[in-house]
């Protein structure tokens, strides 16, 4: 059987699995909604560091391992920003982050907390740079970090392709496969899985319309496929404890999805948790501005023209 054959046959089984693994999310969401609605439980940290972690060590003796609080965040930036790249023609495997000039500086974050992958330039025009780990054993480790701690059904799968690729070469080597698991994590508040994740996906701003004295204030997050979106009316019932339907279609991309929080009440919530779990790229900028905004009760009616103007200018540069 060729190769090309055992992959297909490896992730069809799989796939189907997590087709019906989804199928029954639904029910363990509404389930953890009620909990948290009724506060009879919180959620704890599930993500599993273990297999990581301890052949981290066996592979990087010497090396201080990376911390739950910068794994749980990086598997959340990673699943907005992160690539399997497979080259189909040398047959070689590699796991990369793209980010722009401004935020090179969590490509150099990442690179130093985990001890792998190297920082290239991607595009001189777009001055765009990746940080790429292809070599074996950084692989290896990567896909025990990711194997039972990705929290998107897309993600999960272009990992099963990723991993059936990987097992082949290491069965040509007469080495041990990895089993790849069935099943995702959900993220919680006591984790930094929604801290990445805002990093990668999420934005916050703040619009004033001058003419009828509005402040609209947004905090949101946009997401691709719709067999992902489940996971944006999670984050919100995290947050403000109540069942919206909050969900957004993008009209002008095909399967795009975003959720928006707009009220102000509901905004000063993310306070508690964007401060325990800090960001880490230039959103967290951003967001300080964006937190300063808001703390102010800024009353538009009470406020001369030149005042609104200022305030204005500032609100522009929340997202530059």
């Amino acid at each position: 059987i060729s190769s090309n054959i055992l992959i297909y046959i490896y992730i069809y089984n799989y796939l189907n699995k997590l087709k019906l693994y989804i199928s029954n999310l639904k029910n363990e969401i509404l389930e953890i909604y009620k909990k948290q609605i009724n506060k009879e439980i919180k959620i704890k940290d599930k993500f599993k560091w273990n297999n990581f972690i301890n052949k981290y060590k066996e592979y990087k003796p010497g090396k201080k391992e990376p911390n739950k609080e910068f794994l749980s965040w990086f598997i959340g930036f990673f699943e907005g920003k992160g690539l399997f790249i497979i080259n189909k023609t040398r047959d070689n495997l590699s796991i990369v982050i793209i980010q722009d000039n401004n935020n090179l500086n969590i490509l150099n974050y990442i690179k130093n907390n985990l001890n792998m992958g190297n920082i290239l330039i991607q595009s001189k025009k777009d001055n765009t740079y990746r940080w790429i780990v292809n070599k074996k054993r950084d692989i290896y480790l990567l896909i025990l970090l990711f194997n039972n701690n990705l929290v998107l059904p897309i993600k999960y799968a272009k990992f099963l392709v990723f991993i059936s690729k990987f097992n082949l070469l290491l069965i040509k080597n007469k080495e041990q496969m990895i089993i790849p698991s069935t099943s995702l994590m959900l993220p919680s508040l006591q984790d930094n899985w929604i801290s990445g994740f805002t990093d990668a996906k999420g934005y916050f701003d703040i619009y004033i319309n001058k003419k009828n004295l509005k402040i609209n204030i947004i905090y949101s997050i946009t997401i691709k496929y719709y067999i992902n979106k489940f996971i944006l009316d999670f984050i919100y019932l995290l947050f403000i404890n109540k069942n919206k339907n909050l969900i957004y279609k993008n009209i002008f991309f095909k399967d795009i999805y975003n959720i928006r929080i707009t009220e102000i009440k509901e905004n000063k919530l993310l306070f508690n948790y964007f401060d325990k779990h800090p960001l880490k790229t230039n959103k967290l900028e951003s967001y300080n501005k964006w937190k300063y905004v808001i703390l102010s009760n800024i009353n538009l009616s009470k406020m001369k023209n030149k005042e609104i103007d200022s305030l204005i200018t500032f609100c522009k540069t929340i997202n530059k």
